[in-house]
């Protein structure tokens, strides 16, 4: 009896597979007799897309579909009788009438459709976010929401949802938005505690739920502080909940009483090809002969955006170009709105493309959207592709084993080695490792939310005592006595101001007591800072309140202020101005590609985020403090605000998200201006007639993918955009 390894061998082979047709569906059937479902799928997916199999075995094909429950690669007429059809419509979830679900996911959606929590592990090709839709479209929740870990998760699950549900909820991204009556909540952890009082809740789900674990040191980053945060919040709604990844072991919930069953699946939906290849310091050359052979969508994962742009530049160097229409004017237009020596420029012309965290969110959207249907050949990304977002590739490269300069796990592995394949499309995909792999084990993922482990973050540990769940370790009680009993800082504004750490916080209330007079005339201002006082305000935020926590752009106090100068003197003139003026303030000759990574890096990451959170953290102090000094206070509302939208009108950042980016909005309102609110700003883009405008073919393309038109009026819009 042939082994599993060298079945899969045979079953690659197309010559084996037509003259061996029926031996090579029993081997298959085999399988699945004596219980051994994934290795059975496995080689079902090879054979299915060698797609040589003579035409009357297709019965017999079709009804090895079904045994081995991948009914989405079915069709009623592809059933032979009455049995297997009732089979099929067996998984077709309640009110989808377009909607078959294959075995895996019907196994825990009728663990949902019970009333049942569901904590879900499964593969990236598994479908999870379809049985979000399928839950959503059985009527039974009025007020759901989403969290992601990223804003572009936000885009691409408001895409979907929106041409889904659009008509009966809601699709709320945003905590300005008005609610209805029946709302889907789409939101990164930070935007939900942004919300306030929201309707009450009837089912959350929290995609990615990994990143609710702390780190193996037991530590807590900000993000996962939040996470948690939220994730405690809803819980206390006692609303149904899915939390959603891939590749987890088992998750720990400690002493908790929250009832879930936990679904841990390998069910694919797409076969893998594994290629190891020992490179031994020749990772470019072999990366270069592998791209030279693929012919479809490969993906090359990279440890960091500079190996990323370095590797590009080589395969460029040595000829690899497969040049495209849209990708070519794409990068022309970056090239005037952006800089024509940015290097993804000239990449793009070549039919190559980079994804990263710092690449504006418009950018990395339209650039996926060319990449899925093929205008790009070969797509660079580093560790920020594995976050949920939709690819569609046949080969994964994996040329790097390392995020930044710390080796991944098998986790993180498993991650990028999942992309390759999608289901109905690529039924194989094909990984080339160029690294050893490294070792097997997957991850115990702990959720403090539900846990309430010693340790757990400050601003957890407050939300627990205010409503009185869980039971606080020692060391814990002891803090917040001393919290309550502290009389620097109300206790009130700790809690305002709870994903900041409260000693660091009641260091800043000090140093206003310290010193008052001082204070008032550095901290007490309105609306607009000085200098002086912005310095004072960046230094209190950068060294006392984040505790020097430093990126790649930013090191120190006089750096966070350059940026901000930079911003606030030039963003009010245009975005090119600012990063013109960015390139004339360089005094190092550093190469384009990194002026403009730390750029937009400090755009998204300080300016849009972490900077007015933390002024708005430090207003509450200010407040507080001198007015029970009975002193003047200062009122940054404005600032932070101004700040959170780069010193231009809302539309600009907001759109951003919304796959528009901001030289192109900086357009349209230069024709139109745009009104001020979020939901405003969305209904003046669903009714602008683009053919008003002056645009390129490349614009009115990013345009119609943000916001879709009737397809009647599109040949229209192309003629005139021609003109």
């Amino acid at each position: 009896m042939s082994s599993f390894t060298e079945d899969l061998q045979h079953f690659s082979d197309p010559s084996y597979v037509r003259d061996n047709p029926f031996e090579v569906l029993a081997c298959i059937s085999n399988y699945f007799n004596n219980e051994k479902g994934n290795e059975g799928r496995e080689l079902l997916f090879h054979v299915m897309d060698l797609n040589v199999l003579p035409l009357e075995y297709s019965g017999l094909l079709n009804a090895l579909i079904e045994v081995a429950g991948v009914y989405p690669y079915l069709k009623p007429i592809d059933l032979s009788s009455t049995s297997d059809l009732i089979s099929y419509e067996a998984h077709r979830p309640e009110n989808s009438s377009d909607i078959v679900l294959h075995s895996g996911q019907f196994e825990a959606y009728l663990h949902l459709m019970n009333g049942e929590n569901v904590v879900l592990s499964a593969p990236t090709s598994f479908g999870k976010s379809l049985l979000i839709d399928v839950l959503i479209q059985t009527g039974k929740y009025k007020n759901i929401v989403v969290i992601v870990p990223t804003v572009a998760l936000i885009d691409e699950t408001r895409r979907r949802l929106q041409r889904r549900f659009g008509s009966t909820f809601r699709i709320i991204t945003h905590a300005t938005q008005q609610f209805a009556d029946s709302n889907i909540f789409v939101l990164t952890q930070e935007r939900y505690l942004e919300l306030g009082q929201t309707p009450s809740v009837d089912l959350f789900v929290i995609d990615e739920f990994y990143k609710l674990s702390p780190d193996a040191k037991g530590n807590y980053d900000d993000r996962t502080s939040a996470l948690n945060l939220a994730c405690f919040k809803l819980s206390r709604q006692k609303a149904q909940f899915l939390l959603i990844g891939p590749n987890i072991e088992n998750v720990n919930l400690g002493n908790s009483e929250i009832r879930y069953s936990f679904i841990r699946s390998e069910f694919r939906t797409v076969g893998t090809h594994v290629e190891r290849i020992n490179a031994r310091g020749r990772q470019k050359d072999i990366t270069l002969e592998i791209c030279r052979a693929c012919t479809d969508q490969t993906l090359i994962f990279c440890k960091s955006p500079t190996s990323a742009y370095e590797l590009g530049g080589f395969l460029i160097d040595n000829g690899l170009s497969v040049p495209a229409d849209k990708a070519t004017e794409l990068a022309d237009w970056l090239a005037i709105n952006y800089s024509k020596d940015w290097s993804l420029v000239r990449l793009l012309r070549a039919g190559i493309a980079i994804h990263y965290a710092a690449l504006p969110r418009s950018i990395s959207q339209y650039v996926l959207n060319l990449f899925n249907q093929g205008s790009i050949r070969y797509l660079l990304c580093t560790s920020t592709i594995i976050e949920g977002v939709n690819t569609s590739a046949r080969n994964v490269i994996v040329y790097d084993n390392k995020i930044a300069n710390k080796k991944y796990d098998f986790f993180t592995f498993s991650n990028i080695k999942g992309r390759a394949g999608r289901m109905l499309r690529h039924l194989v995909g094909r990984v080339f490792v160029l690294n050893p792999e490294p070792q097997e084990e997957l991850p115990l993922v702990e959720i403090p939310a539900f846990s309430l482990p010693e340790g757990m973050p400050m601003s957890l540990v407050l939300e627990a005592e205010e409503t009185g769940v869980g039971h606080l370790s020692e060391s814990e009680s002891r803090k917040l006595r001393y919290l309550h009993a502290q009389d620097i800082l109300d206790y009130e504004v700790i809690k305002a101001n709870s994903t900041f750490d409260p000693d660091a916080q009641i260091s800043i209330a000090q140093q206003i007591r310290d010193n008052p007079s001082q204070m008032v005339s550095l901290l007490a201002w309105k609306d607009f800072p000085n200098q002086f006082q912005l310095k004072e305000l960046l230094h209190i935020v950068f060294d006392v309140l984040l505790n020097q926590n430093s990126t790649n752009e930013v090191k120190s106090t006089n750096q966070l202020l350059f940026w901000v100068l930079q911003i606030q003197n030039n963003m009010p003139f245009g975005f090119t101005r600012f990063l013109s003026s960015v390139r004339q303030a360089d005094q190092l000759g550093r190469h384009p590609d990194e002026l403009l990574r730390d750029s937009l890096s400090f755009l998204r990451n300080w300016a849009e985020f972490q900077l007015p959170r933390s002024i708005q953290a430090i207003d509450r102090i200010q407040r507080s403090v001198l007015n029970e000094l009975h002193l003047p206070t200062g009122d940054y509302s404005l600032y932070a605000e101004r700040l959170k939208r780069l010193f231009r009108p809302p539309a600009e950042t907001i759109l951003e998200e919304y796959g528009v980016p901001m030289p192109l909005t900086e357009k349209i309102g230069r024709t139109d201006p745009f009104p001020e609110s979020v939901d405003e700003i969305l209904q003046f883009m669903n009714n602008l007639d683009f053919r008003t405008i002056s645009l390129s073919d490349v614009e009115l393309d990013i345009l119609t993918k943000a916001f879709p038109r009737d397809e009647n009026l599109l040949p229209l819009m192309l003629s005139q955009s021609e003109v």
